[in-house]
């Protein structure tokens, strides 16, 4: 037997209607981030100087924009660290892609930590294609994330950068501790 029904009635068209309000303030905000970024890049293009500073300057940007862009698209909620390691090494990548390979279970990163992790992912890979691995025929990256217990959903990263035996002389350890 029913002693009494309670009905409650809830308006939830101005709940509704701020979520929107939000969604397309976050995507002109985005597009105006997303332009601003563009016109700092044509800025420096123009008035710098050629040369060293300029380059890896507007390569920085572009970095930017390119990790901007990641989160967009996930509403500036989190990024994943595959895509963000993937963002940077793929202009790289040679034929099939063997050259540059990540590993390692989903990492999702907040906004703040994407936006650093760009940058220092930027650096290590600028670094291999000049100096490093990516620089020389045969040469490839790998990048692993390793999932720690104590740090829960977080990880830390390995990088290793493999160059083939026969460009570098194996003796040099100082140089390639390989």
């Amino acid at each position: 037997m029913i002693d009494g029904v309670v009905v409650t009635f809830v308006d939830v068209t101005n709940i509704l209607a701020a979520e929107e309000q939000q969604k397309a303030l976050t995507a002109e905000l985005s597009h105006r981030v997303k332009n601003s970024l563009a016109v700092v890049s044509s800025i420096a293009e123009r008035t710098l100087e050629q040369g060293e500073s300029k380059d890896r300057f507007v390569s920085r940007l572009h970095a930017l924009a390119q990790t901007h862009e990641l989160l967009s698209r996930a509403q500036w909620t989190e990024a994943s660290l595959r895509d963000l390691i993937l963002a940077e090494l793929s202009p790289h990548a040679v034929g099939d892609g063997a050259n540059v390979r990540v590993s390692g279970p989903p990492v999702l990163l907040k906004p703040r930590a994407a936006l650093v992790l760009s940058m220092v992912f930027h650096e290590l890979t600028t670094n291999a294609a000049k100096y490093g691995a990516l620089s020389a025929a045969g040469g490839r990256v790998e990048s692993c994330a390793m999932p720690r217990a104590d740090l829960g959903r977080a990880g830390r990263t390995r990088d290793r950068e493999f160059v083939a035996a026969r460009l570098w002389d194996p003796s040099d350890r100082a140089r390639h501790p390989l």
